[in-house]
């Protein structure tokens, strides 16, 4: 799990890191992408919280 969060996490400071220094457009497809990176990296981060926690209880 850490392991995706990380890969996303590296994908979305590339893409980041790309519109920032110009070579890619920060038009609808950037920020949809960019979107789709953010909800995933919240979705890992919050799986991952519940599964620690349900560790922590057992």
């Amino acid at each position: 799990m850490d392991t995706q969060i990380e890969t996303t996490r590296a994908e979305a400071k590339k893409l980041l890191a790309l519109a920032m220094t110009g070579p890619i457009s920060q038009g609808t497809t950037f920020k949809t992408k960019f979107t789709e990176l953010d909800e995933k990296i919240f979705k890992l981060e919050d799986n991952l919280a519940r599964l620690q926690a349900q560790k922590s209880v057992t």
